[in-house]
């Protein structure tokens, strides 16, 4: 769907909302997860692609439980990986605590006086320390939430005596600074740096705010920025729906305290009726319908309303990820079925970098083929797929003959199970081997050898080693034979492969399949892909690094069951994970197909750069990370930086020249982006550095070429993700593999 070549390029210079936090809290991630929700797509990495850039994270006391401290640390752990910089919202509460209750926990509940305020110093002294130790650069704390009458206990019920300034002043925050005053030192002294917020519910009371602001500040409590809460479909007066009340707001606090404002939690439903507890706030704003198409046109003008007011130092999002039946269900940017919704999608479409108000061009122009470009074509296929031979259906014979008859592919690998995953009874190794290596016709090997038609079609083969439970999966690629090593050893796996040489004679290749779908309790699972069996990180990273150089970040078949993916999943998120702990990977997208139409079940396809289709060809591609993956059936793409393909090692840093082709004539009208990540390993996560737009045809099997980002420092790499936009709406997006700069 992507089309051929391109002209008009424009380079969005200005980051939308510069130097202002763009956030999401989204707690509720790992709990669904660990519940069973699905979404289309890993919320955490698509929250950092459609342009947030922070996560708002909830810490209860106790270490245990939802929003407990080892909770709040996977999720964040989480949420960094993915790119999202969390700040640490401290409740001083063992539960929910919020405008309209502040309870003690039940630890110190009959505390009082210096007892109790000692405890909160060791208390957040002990998070902040746990969070540090955890790798957590974590500089932003708030303390309590929604504390408007009270904290941590100290509380007024009775309604006349919250609106009266006076009663409030003299019997309730008075109690209230030596307790956020203990929690700020307890930081204090593991963060001397720290910055603090205090956060309100009533946004629409700016006198309220004021009087309570300043009360803090005069009483020597610290803060730095001021947090509101803003449900713009709650408030009762049509007047204070509207962003520009809000904007005013915004104005008359931040004037008054001599503060920046952030607005911690904010949301916009999109539906009409709904149920829980929030279903009273389907009040519409003017100009904004209660549906889906409002939704998306109020967070465009939201984020806008944020960029333009100087006194804003940033903005959050209230539980996007949320999709659990009920309660906060229409105002999520997920979908019932998991699906983004078209305000989330907008932003995935670059709304975010839309806002500047200037728009320079960069210098593009055609350019020559690069010289490593010569003789190079690209092939597409499908490098993970499933027959009877394990728990898949057909014959490998059928795979290989669907697969360039029908789904008209250069490639397909089939890569059966090497241990029966399914079923009380688990083959022994000897029979399994039969159906990979043995001499009948439903063998594997013997079908991939009879199906190969070099310049044609390439038969591969190979085997999906392990388990969910023992690590996850990865595909293993022209191995000889069954590999006879137990679930989830993967030291000896590369035992095994030094011993076991594919038919080039060198070592069999590995893919990481599906990452993070085995263990999302942490951005990287304790076992994931053999973490646990090589001593320590530096070791796995080198040991597995040596022989995988192949990432999948698409994966799935959408008509799957109970053990097969029920939608394509999405998981350029994991890339960047990987590639920032140091392995160097490149993106493939595959199908894993377990009920037949061997690549045409989805439009994903990898793409492999080689001089030749056959399968030494292919494989020594493979070897070179000369890929990309696409959720595009037929887009061919080259890229390169500096005259070396996506995928190499650079050994000279500094300015980068750029030059891509692109080839895909179905839609002649459509347009695209290409957004240039720059990360380093061991060190900044991979973040969009540039984005380019590209325009109208300008001919038939050229390179575009422009000034890419820099790689300054060792260790430092670059890729592209590509996003094209058809007429009516839909997008596909393909990624290259990264360039490495290492000295």
């Amino acid at each position: 769907m992507l089309r051929k070549l391109f002209v008009f390029i424009v380079l969005l210079t200005s980051p939308a909302l510069a130097d202002k936090l763009i956030g999401v809290d989204a707690n509720y991630w790992l709990d669904l997860q660990n519940n069973g929700t699905h979404w289309s797509a890993d919320p955490l990495p698509t929250f950092a692609n459609a342009g947030f850039d922070s996560f708002r994270l909830r810490i209860w006391t106790g270490d245990d439980g939802v929003n407990g401290l080892n909770y709040a640390t996977q999720t964040a752990l989480a949420a960094k990986a993915a790119g999202l910089k969390p700040y640490a919202v401290i409740f001083l509460s063992d539960n929910w605590a919020d405008m309209v209750k502040q309870p003690a926990p039940a630890i110190w509940k009959d505390l009082s006086g210096k007892d109790k305020t000692k405890a909160i110093t060791e208390y957040t002294e002990k998070v902040a320390r746990h969070l540090q130790d955890a790798g957590l650069d974590i500089d932003l704390f708030q303390i309590g939430n929604e504390i408007d009458f009270g904290i941590c206990g100290v509380f007024e019920e009775a309604w006349p005596n919250r609106v009266s300034l006076d009663y409030m002043r003299a019997k309730i925050w008075p109690d209230m600074v030596p307790l956020i005053r203990a929690a700020e030192l307890g930081v204090q002294k593991v963060r001397p740096d720290a910055k603090f917020m205090l956060h309100l519910a009533q946004w629409q009371n700016a006198d309220y705010c004021n009087a309570f602001f300043n009360f803090m500040i005069e009483h020597k409590v610290q803060i730095d920025d001021v947090a509101l809460t803003y449900y713009p479909t709650s408030a009762e007066k049509p007047e204070q729906r509207t962003l520009a009340f809000m904007s005013r707001q915004i104005d008359t606090i931040s004037e008054a305290v001599k503060r920046p404002v952030i607005i911690c939690e904010s949301g916009y439903p999109a539906a009409a009726q709904f149920g829980g507890q929030f279903s009273m706030w389907n009040k519409p704003v003017d100009g904004y319908t209660l549906d889906e198409a409002g939704q998306a046109k109020w967070l465009a003008d939201y984020l806008a309303m944020g960029k333009a007011n100087p006194h804003l130092s940033g903005l959050f999002y209230w539980s996007p990820e949320w999709i659990n039946g009920g309660l906060w269900d229409a105002f999520a940017l997920f979908d019932s079925s998991g699906k983004a919704r078209p305000a989330l999608a907008q932003q995935l479409q670059g709304s975010f970098r839309r806002l500047p108000t200037t728009t320079p061009t960069t210098d593009v122009h055609p350019v020559p083929a690069p010289a490593v470009t010569a003789n190079l074509h690209v092939y597409l296929g499908d490098l993970h797929s499933h027959t009877a031979n394990s728990d898949g259906s057909g014959t490998p014979a059928e795979a290989y003959a669907y697969a360039r008859d029908k789904a008209g592919l250069d490639f397909l690998a089939i890569t059966d199970h090497n241990h029966i995953l399914f079923g009380k009874d688990k083959a022994p190794y000897a029979d399994i081997d039969k159906t990979y290596s043995g001499d009948a016709e439903t063998s594997c090997i013997a079908a991939a050898k009879k199906a190969n038609q070099d310049g044609k079609f390439i038969a591969l083969y190979g085997q999906e080693f392990s388990s969910m439970s023992g690590g996850n999966h990865v595909n293993v690629f022209d191995a000889p034979n069954i590999i006879d090593v137990p679930n989830g050893q993967f030291d000896g796996l590369v035992d095994w492969l030094d011993k076991h040489r594919d038919t080039t004679g060198q070592l069999p290749i590995v893919m990481f399949n599906h990452p993070g779908l085995s263990y999302p309790l942490n951005a990287v699972g304790r076992k994931e892909y053999g973490r646990d069996d090589f001593g320590d990180d530096a070791t796995w990273i080198k040991k597995m690094g040596e022989v995988t150089p192949l990432i999948e970040i698409l994966n799935g078949e959408p008509k799957g069951n109970t053990y097969a993916h029920d939608a394509p999943q999405i998981m350029d998120g994991y890339l960047r994970i990987f590639l920032r702990l140091g392995f160097h990977l490149a993106p493939t997208a595959d199908q894993d197909n377990h009920h037949g139409q061997w690549g045409s079940i989805t439009d994903a396809r990898t793409g492999i750069l080689a001089p030749e289709l056959t399968k030494s060809a292919l494989l020594d591609a493979l070897r070179l990370r000369h890929t990309y993956a696409s959720e595009d059936k037929n887009l061919r793409m080259i890229a390169t930086v500096n005259d070396h393909l996506c995928g190499d090692i650079l050994h000279d840093g500094g300015a980068t020249k750029i030059a891509i082709h692109l080839d895909d004539p179905d839609e002649p009208d459509a347009t695209y982006t290409v957004d240039a990540y720059r990360g380093a390993i061991n060190g900044e996560a991979a973040k969009i550095v540039q984005t380019v737009t590209l325009g109208h045809e300008q001919s038939a099997g050229a390179f575009v070429g422009f000034d890419g980002p820099t790689l300054e420092t060792s260790g430092q790499f670059i890729y592209f993700r590509i996003t094209q936009r058809g007429n009516d709406g839909s997008t596909d997006q393909a990624w290259t593999a990264p360039v490495w700069y290492e000295k």
